[in-house]
């Protein structure tokens, strides 16, 4: 211990804060997906119990991994007493600890809250069937657009890897990640707009709007060929070229969320931009986009991930729309995490 500086002490720290955040997205997961709930929500179904104690069997759960989250962040807390204590911090190294950790807390605050209060809408509905709840859960927790998304980024760090191990030429490598582009925008738009319960074949403008990305993301891709011409690949940092190819699958939330809101063309909706849960601080434009909810379809002033924000193809954000259902009642649709 006496041989780590103060950063390396710090480093530590954010990478326990991200452990955290991990398992309880995945004990999440399981929770939303696992046999009680579809127990429950069976249950419910056969009137053996109403939705409403179905809902509350599920929240008791939530409540439960979610105390874990903090428990964890308040432990990482009490570590910081005891190694400010050894290490000898300044007073700005140990403010900007307790601020890390406290604005953890604040955000474990907040999903509780948000989560909960998400949830209820949920069970305040009774499902059809368990399949039709496990299309919801889905859509929700984001299974399937995790599922599209890191295809798209296996893809490209796949043929980033030949081209690094100069198992492809760079022509074969720039050919190869154009299809891929085509391949993938499509696909992300597709399985977004479907999942929301968009139907038919994509409108002019839809393909418009698709046709136009694809070719900005070739434009980049033509520069960056020119960029590894310029130099000898052997003595490119291969983390480069790797960090620089990733960019381009940033661009999948984009896609993902541009097709959600397609489902929702020519529907009476209101938009609401909902702050993802980064690893970092948000950038300043994203709770700024936020805070200006709700929108509608035609105020939107744009997309996560666009790039018109300040973090890029990088932002954890989504949106979130309401609506009416038949009885005239506000339901919302969205990823959660």
């Amino acid at each position: 211990m006496a041989d780590k500086t103060a950063d390396e002490i710090y480093g530590e720290y954010l990478g326990k804060i991200d452990d955290i955040w991990k398992e309880g997205k995945e004990d999440l997961q399981k929770l939303m997906k696992g046999k009680q709930v579809k127990k429950a929500l069976g249950l419910a179904a056969g009137k053996a119990i109403s939705s409403t104690e179905a809902g509350k069997m599920s929240k008791q759960q939530l409540r439960g991994i979610m105390a874990d989250i903090g428990s964890g962040i308040k432990d990482l807390g009490k570590e910081t007493v005891h190694h400010v204590e050894q290490l000898g911090w300044t007073a700005e190294q140990l403010a900007g600890m307790v601020e890390r950790v406290g604005w953890q807390q604040r955000i474990v605050d907040d999903v509780t809250a948000s989560v909960s209060d998400r949830l209820s809408h949920i069970f305040d509905v009774q499902y059809g069937s368990i399949a039709d709840y496990d299309k919801h859960m889905d859509r929700l927790w984001g299974f399937e657009k995790e599922k599209v998304l890191d295809a798209f980024r296996d893809e490209i760090r796949e043929q980033a890897d030949k081209l690094i191990d100069e198992k492809i030429s760079i022509a074969a490598w720039q050919e190869t990640m154009k299809e891929t582009i085509d391949k993938h925008h499509v696909s992300i738009f597709e399985t977004a707009r479907k999942e929301y319960g968009g139907e038919g074949d994509l409108s002019k403008e839809q393909l418009s709007w698709l046709h136009k990305e694809i070719a900005e993301e070739k434009k980049y891709l033509k520069g960056f060929r020119q960029d590894i011409d310029a130099g000898d690949l052997v003595n490119t940092s291969p983390d480069a070229i790797r960090a620089r190819a990733d960019l381009y699958a940033g661009k999948g939330n984009t896609l993902y969320q541009a097709g959600k809101n397609a489902a929702f063309e020519g529907q009476e909706v209101l938009i609401y931009w909902t702050l993802g849960i980064p690893m970092t601080d948000h950038c300043h434009d994203c709770p700024e986009l936020a805070d200006g909810s709700p929108y509608t379809p035609e105020t939107l002033p744009t997309f996560p991930g666009s790039g018109d924000t300040a973090c890029l193809t990088s932002c954890c954000c989504s949106l979130t729309y309401e609506f009416k259902n038949d009885d005239g009642e506000s339901e919302f649709e969205g990823e959660i995490l």
